[in-house]
Order: C-alpha cells, then sequence, then structure tokens
C-alpha cells in the first residue's frame, strides 16, 4: 500500500497543473449544473411530508393551525446559567 500511495502523490506532483486544472474543470462544471438544475428550497412542509400518524408531525400541524403568523420561522432556544454562560 505505501507503493501504491507514494506513486499515486509522485504523480500528483509530476502532474500538479494538469491536476489543478481537472479540479477546477470539475468544479466549474458543478457550479454550472448546480445553476441549470439545482433547486434549494427551504419549505419544511414541502421538504417533510410523513405518511401515516406521527406525532411530532401532527403536533406541528396543531401549532401551524394555532400560529398562523409564525409559518416560515426559526425558532432558536439558547439555555445557559446566566447571561454571560450562553
Amino acid at each position: 500500500m505505501r507503493i501504491s500511495l507514494a506513486r499515486l502523490i509522485r504523480g500528483a506532483l509530476t502532474h500538479a497543473k494538469m491536476l489543478l486544472l481537472v479540479c477546477v474543470a470539475l468544479g466549474m462544471g458543478g457550479a454550472v449544473t448546480f445553476l441549470l438544475e439545482g433547486r434549494l428550497n427551504s419549505d419544511l412542509g414541502q421538504l417533510i411530508q410523513p405518511k401515516g400518524d406521527q406525532n411530532w408531525y401532527q403536533s406541528n400541524q396543531a401549532f401551524q393551525a394555532a400560529f398562523p403568523s409564525y409559518q416560515q420561522t426559526a425558532l432558536v432556544v439558547v439555555r445557559g446559567r446566566d447571561a454571560f454562560a450562553v
């Protein structure tokens, strides 16, 4: 294994410019593919729709019905002994 790892490192150092060019091309190709085909969706109502009777989902549905103004928000709870511990 050491011999093959040494050969791999030696080959990468020998062909560093070509390796860098391939990495940049793959990165740019990935970025272009994401720009053309990628979709970001942060709406948890569409991302997480469990089947069946799930307590946490039913509780979330009840919360959304009771507090419609808190839709599409994130709540962060921070806990500590005092303000300086947080």
